[in-house]
């Protein structure tokens, strides 16, 4: 948890690390009522620290990304008969990617994701 001197020292520093970036603004908000306090140490290793968070580097040319139900969904009455609603629709790597949250299967075969 940040104490107040801390995320004033913080402001301060990044308003004198951008100030040569005019396309930048550093604002300090107040933090609103009701807003819970976190410890970044708690969040990413639990409570009893039970969590081990870690990062892997894999090539993306080895990794397959598939979007899921990729057209808007129809309601089940109106699809054909046969139809499959939950569609998988291969994605490639790209700058849409960016801010997204994706999943992790470890399905064989693309016809196994939904169902492993």
């Amino acid at each position: 948890m940040w104490r107040s001197s801390e995320q004033e020292k913080l402001c301060s520093m990044l308003k004198d690390v951008l100030k040569a970036r005019p396309n930048i603004d550093v604002v300090k908000l107040q933090k609103p009522g009701g807003v819970v306090s976190r410890n970044a140490k708690e969040y990413l290793y639990g409570q009893s620290n039970g969590l081990s968070p870690h990062s892997n580097v894999v090539n993306f040319s080895n990794l397959s990304i598939y979007l899921i139900g990729g057209v808007p969904q129809s309601p089940q009455s109106a699809l054909s008969i046969g139809a499959d609603p939950i569609k998988l629709v291969p994605i490639n790597v790209n700058r849409d990617l960016f801010h997204l949250v994706l999943a992790v299967s470890y399905a064989k075969e693309p016809d196994q994701i939904i169902y492993k």
